[in-house]
């Protein structure tokens, strides 16, 4: 019986010598993650965890509204209504699915855009 070659390459000691790094003496392995807003598979790091960066923020009466953006470009708008009580809501794709763009989620930010608490908007 023949012998997949891939099975000699991959099996868990090759894995293990290939990923280990000499000059720390240590595992080189990393956690893969998965970006529920994008949909993507993404490399572990504390960046990819869920940093989005600051885009743009801008006060309007008692609404400020503050824009984020990851790498990948995926955003999230975040609404703090200060009328009667702090108030905070987010507007991402999950709840606005035709919203495909930070661009567009921008511009929209105080017309047709949707927002809802975290637990919907993530």
């Amino acid at each position: 019986m023949a012998v997949n070659p891939l099975q000699k390459i991959y099996t868990p000691e090759h894995i293990l010598n290939a990923s280990f790094d000499r000059p720390n003496q240590t595992l080189g392995v990393e956690q893969v993650l998965y970006n529920q807003l994008s949909g993507n598979l993404v490399r572990g790091t504390s960046f990819a965890a869920g940093a989005f960066a600051l885009n743009d923020l801008v006060e309007a009466g008692s609404i400020t509204y503050i824009g984020m953006e990851d790498a990948e470009g995926t955003y999230v708008i975040e609404q703090l209504n200060n009328a009667s009580g702090l108030v905070v809501r987010y507007a991402t794709i999950l709840n606005n699915p035709t919203v495909t763009t930070y661009a567009d989620a921008w511009a929209a930010r105080a017309t047709t855009l949707v927002y809802n608490v975290y637990s919907t908007a993530f």
